[in-house]
């Protein structure tokens, strides 16, 4: 079975622990001697070709900041792991030296890929939070090469993570933009070859600031998120291959038919506005030169240009989405380009029982959340409000069919207010056997802001983790946030 899967977020789950070889940090913090390591399996972003599910991605980086022993996050900070190079040693993620989690405290968690040793020095400068939900800064050139993303941050003492491993959800922080190519079917019984392809005028330096549970990685208008500082003056260009300016180095495409054909190369480029002929003495432009071959007489080269905005179906690039850009091409017509946004894609793959997250919806044999009526407060769409007697919890019941053998877990994400708001009754179970869970506030919320946090499933396997995207009526893809109001 080919099944397509989309997804906004990249799930890695931090779940496995080495035996205690080494040790940073003073006593009085490391004395649980448990160490903080990171096995990464996880969907990647899978190439054209691909059908692996396991996270095999690059270095990526990771910061913690210990918060004293008052369970507030804003006493007493201490720097504890700073910028640290995460890497794969004998199938294992991990820091080297290994870092403990501390005895006492809270601590707050950041991480990015992929890992950048020193930021003065790098194209890219990231400011990683120090404060719980204060987000992260990115500045500097983008390469268009390079995927650059942020987790959401996480933030709690050893007892808040189920056996101490903590999720890192990332995030993409730029535009996949992707080409293909095909001939017109008015042009059957020839073909064409690309001889170059060429980027005109990208918006490459600016800056962003992401934060998950504050209103600039909320907002719907995210490519508001980047502002750019710097436009290439008209001339400069992307190369397909290495992106150096007035350098062209592509190897083409040939033998393209009616049928399309996609580039090996992905970009991954700054959200911004696009801008048509009359909008700007810089719009950005794809330059296409390539040859037609009927029969087997190749012609003289052609070299054509077209703006990049596609009125009335996209006019900006923006964060977290992938732009897929057609080429067509028709004997002595002009270069035309449609273009599709959607969410980051991953390809498609052909799915193995256990590879495969299965949830009954048959009448009477449904296995998707139900909330156990006279636990909650109320349900509003996507919303679960808690009862304002704390001893009350909400409670749910559900069964996940398959993959048979293997084991589900749950995680709470922080949206709003306290990250240590909530108490999950059970964080993991059996696949195939009804689960009932419930989710309790773990004292009166006495703050200004609601508690809120949102309800991620995912599976683990012996090959990586898979997101449980089907468990909720609310349609595929979408979770139930947790809430808990301020204390009247």
């Amino acid at each position: 079975m080919i099944r397509k899967i989309t997804y906004r977020q990249l799930y890695i789950l931090v779940a496995t622990m080495l035996a205690v070889t080494s040790c940073t940090g003073d006593d009085t913090l490391t004395d649980t001697k448990v160490p903080m390591t990171f096995t990464c399996n996880a969907i990647a972003q899978t190439r054209a070709g691909g059908d692996s599910v396991d996270y095999d991605g690059p270095a990526f980086g990771v910061a913690a900041i210990h918060h004293g022993r008052s369970n507030r996050p804003t006493a007493d900070v201490t720097t504890y792991i700073d910028n640290a190079r995460v890497s794969k040693q004998n199938s294992v993620w991990a820091t080297n030296p290994i870092y403990y989690w501390p005895h006492q405290g809270t601590m707050h968690f950041a991480a990015y890929s992929p890992y950048i040793a020193d930021f003065t020095n790098s194209p890219v400068s990231i400011t990683l939070p120090r404060q719980y939900g204060e987000g992260y800064t990115y500045s500097g050139t983008i390469d268009g090469e390079t995927n650059l993303m942020f987790a959401d941050e996480q933030y709690g003492s050893y007892d808040n993570f189920q056996d101490g491993s903590v999720p890192i959800i990332f995030n993409h922080a730029l535009t996949q933009v992707r080409f293909r190519a095909k001939m017109s079917a008015a042009s059957a019984g020839t073909t064409f070859n690309i001889k170059s392809l060429k980027l005109i005028n990208i918006r490459s330096r600016g800056n962003a600031q992401f934060t998950h549970n504050g209103t600039s990685w909320n907002t719907e208008n995210r490519d508001s998120l980047w502002t750019v500082e710097k436009t290439f003056p008209v001339g400069s260009i992307y190369d397909a291959q290495h992106l150096d300016d007035d350098t062209v180095s592509t190897t083409g495409m040939t033998g393209i038919t009616d049928t399309p054909k996609e580039f090996p190369d992905t970009f991954y480029l700054m959200p911004q506005q696009l801008y048509a002929d009359t909008e700007s003495q810089y719009l950005q432009q794809l330059q296409v030169t390539y040859t037609i071959t009927s029969g087997s007489v190749e012609g003289a080269p052609i070299t054509k240009t077209v703006p990049l905005k596609n009125v009335g179906t996209i006019d900006k690039w923006t964060v977290n989405k992938s732009v897929l850009y057609t080429l067509i091409v028709e004997a002595g017509k002009p270069l035309t380009l449609t273009v599709t946004a959607q969410p980051w894609t991953l390809e498609e793959f052909t799915n193995v029982f256990s590879n495969t997250v299965t949830v009954n919806t048959e009448p009477g044999n449904d296995g998707r959340i139900k909330w156990t009526a006279g636990t909650y407060e109320k349900i509003e769409a996507d919303k679960v409000v808690l009862k304002d007697d704390i001893s009350i919890p909400a409670e749910l019941k559900f069964t996940i069919a398959g993959p048979l053998g293997n084991t589900w877990q749950a995680i709470l994400v922080t949206k709003s207010g306290d990250p240590g708001a909530f108490i999950l009754s059970q964080t993991e179970g059996a696949i195939g056997e009804e689960c009932t869970l419930t989710i309790k506030a773990k004292q009166q919320n006495t703050s200004n802001v609601s508690n809120q946090a949102e309800l991620l499933f995912v599976v683990r396997t012996s090959s990586g983790i898979l997101p449980v995207d089907i468990l909720t009526t609310l349609g595929e893809g979408n979770n139930y946030t947790i809430i808990q109001n301020i204390n009247k």
